[in-house]
């Protein structure tokens, strides 16, 4: 079962193009506010890459989705908004979820000897390393990201 697509508010719209440009005119919204709703969220975004970007490498893009569904579901109260497009050549994806936020310079490296078996900040560190562009509100609720697609 799809979850039924959203309109976009002007407030979340103005955001977007700050961060997107005018290729946010063309990003399909959804919401979620439950583990199951999050999943198929996460299965309807892959789903449409998939279709949109055939047997190219999206291996990469499925890990960013994941990490940012992910993450909204864990830090953000359990529910978030949800804004993807997969353009020609970038897929893009916003997070908004309802979080008290956080400040992604303060999360630790994972990959130092002291925080090598910690838990959390390898879906930070992983999102860093496979997006063109990644970035988060001053907040730290919302998050904006590219990859281009080869």
């Amino acid at each position: 079962m799809e979850i039924e697509t959203q309109d976009i508010e002007q407030t979340d719209l103005d955001e977007l193009v700050k961060s997107f440009g005018t290729e946010s005119m063309d990003m399909s919204a959804l919401y979620f506010d439950s583990r199951d709703e999050c999943l198929r969220c996460i299965t309807q975004i892959k789903d449409a890459m998939i279709s949109r970007y055939g047997g190219k490498s999206t291996y990469h893009i499925e890990l960013i989705i994941d990490e940012c569904l992910a993450n909204a579901l864990y830090h953000g109260e359990g529910k978030a908004r949800v804004f993807y497009s997969c353009g020609d050549s970038c897929f893009r994806i916003a997070v908004f979820d309802y979080g008290r936020g956080f400040d992604p310079g303060s999360v630790p490296d994972p990959t130092t000897a002291e925080n090598i078996d910690k838990m959390h900040g390898r879906g930070i560190f992983l999102m860093r390393a496979l997006a063109d562009s990644i970035r988060w509100n001053e907040r730290g609720n919302k998050v904006f990201v590219e990859k281009r697609v080869q």
